[in-house]
């Protein structure tokens, strides 16, 4: 059909339009039939449009009919030769536009729909990732209080650790260890804030042949009771008694003289002598040698010096006879305090 119409179109440039038109009429009827057989088709295969078409197509056709049967002859009449096809063509134009009309409005409401699924389906993504950060989050927080609950635990453990290491087992006080790391601070802050800084060394009197006697158990007893005795003699928070081992005690003494120092030693000798220590082999009485040595600004370069000078000071009180107080004797120290 495309091809006859093709030869049509070349005819009209060599043959006269009277002979081409009635051709074209002959022509045209078949080509409208096929049309409306594809809108029919259309129609009982479910498209919507195909309706609209076939009845435009129908009304075009019936027009292309009269009027070709008015140029043919066979119908007798001047307004439907002039007419007829105008008016055909302008229904069908009616309705194929009406038809590209109701397929925009569909075409826009599907689109109108889509966004608004689309819409729909982000704002459930969006509330779905709300909801997964939420619980992202919720689990954030649950790990990160189980961790710090773990981190609490672990620093308590640790500060127990660090207690235990530095704690005496038999007599409950800081032990030799915590003496060296504190002596050592301690004599650094005196060299800083130019403060002077105290060591008393005490040791107890013939308390071998008390293990000897009456046995180690009852030994024990009197180091812890030495113990409490001489931390309820302290009385300042940052003063510290340690077991430096053995029978030995030593006692911090930060920003304290020679004249506190002294004084402090001499209650602790008097008040030892004086306490009836509980064992189970009855009451013992005991006494005690120290040594005390003290630190004046750039005196000792080395916190060792300090120890080893009390340390020299208690072995000087047990050479003397001991159940005595000692002053550390330093070549830097002068006449008054050597004396």
């Amino acid at each position: 059909m495309a091809a006859v119409f093709g030869m049509l179109f070349i005819a009209t440039v060599l043959l006269s339009y009277g002979a081409v038109i009635k051709f074209l009429l002959v022509l045209a009827v078949p080509a409208c039939v096929f049309l409306l057989g594809i809108g029919v088709f259309m129609w009982r295969k479910g498209h919507i449009y195909a309706r609209v078409f076939t009845v435009a197509w129908a009304t075009f056709l019936l027009s292309v009919i009269s009027n070709s049967l008015g140029y043919l002859g066979l119908v007798d009449g001047a307004f439907i030769q002039r007419y007829a096809i105008m008016v055909g063509s302008g229904i069908e134009i009616l309705l194929l536009s009406w038809v590209l009309a109701l397929r925009y409005a569909e075409e826009r409401k599907a689109k109108v729909a889509a966004q608004a699924e689309a819409l729909e389906r982000a704002e459930e993504a969006q509330q779905t990732q709300q909801e997964l950060n939420e619980r992202l989050e919720e689990k954030v927080a649950e790990r990160t209080f189980e961790l710090e609950i773990t981190l609490r635990e672990l620093q308590e453990t640790n500060s127990e650790l660090e207690q235990k290491s530095s704690e005496d087992a038999l007599t409950g006080i800081y032990n030799r260890r915590y003496l060296n790391r504190q002596l050592e601070m301690e004599f650094r802050r005196a060299y800083r804030e130019q403060t002077t800084l105290a060591l008393i060394m005490l040791d107890i009197d013939y308390f071998k042949p008390i293990n000897d006697q009456h046995g180690h158990l009852v030994g024990d007893q009197v180091l812890r009771a030495l113990a409490l005795l001489l931390q309820r003699l302290l009385k300042r928070p940052c003063d510290v008694v340690c077991r430096y081992g053995g029978e030995e005690f030593a006692i911090l003494l930060p920003a304290t003289d020679w004249e506190g120092a002294m004084k402090l030693a001499k209650k602790i000798s008097l008040d030892v002598a004086d306490y009836n220590f509980k064992t189970d082999a009855g009451d013992l009485t005991i006494t005690v040698s120290l040594g005390v040595a003290v630190a004046h600004p750039e005196q000792y370069a080395l916190a060792e010096q300090l120890l080893g000078a009390a340390d020299q000071a208690l072995y000087s009180a047990k050479s003397a006879g001991r159940n005595q107080v000692r002053k550390a004797i330093n070549r830097t120290m002068d006449s008054s305090i050597s004396s």
